[in-house]
């Protein structure tokens, strides 16, 4: 079976059906990742912005999230907060923010602050 970010097929499956929809701008994605709609399809995201991006490193399934291609490109390897405050999440274009984005992101950012995370 192959591996992302070190975590099994079956390990990541229990992850798709939660992220439906892309935590960040709510739009329904496509599945599996389909190369000539790679904007609306679905990728897998690490939440954090620095290493470790393997389990083996200590990246846990709780820092990995589904999103749809064109959140993922805009972000790349900004941090979060760096990304809300960029022009693609403006609330002009797709309103995303600490607020708005589903519940695994908003309890990551949770747990980071509550680690003493500089945003």
């Amino acid at each position: 079976m192959a591996k992302k970010y070190g975590f099994s097929e079956n390990e990541l499956a229990s992850v798709m059906p939660r992220d439906m929809e892309c935590v960040y701008c709510g739009e329904k994605m496509l599945y599996p990742y389909d190369l000539a709609n790679r904007k609306k399809s679905a990728t897998l995201e690490h939440l954090n912005h620095i290493r470790p991006f393997y389990k083996q490193y200590g990246l846990l399934l709780s820092g990995l999230t589904y999103c749809c291609g064109s959140c993922n490109s805009s972000r790349g390897k900004k941090s979060l907060f760096e990304w809300f405050a960029k022009p693609y999440c403006s609330p002009e274009r797709n309103n995303i923010n600490r607020a708005t984005v589903a519940e695994p992101v908003r309890k990551y950012i949770e747990r980071r602050i509550a680690e003493g995370a500089e945003w």
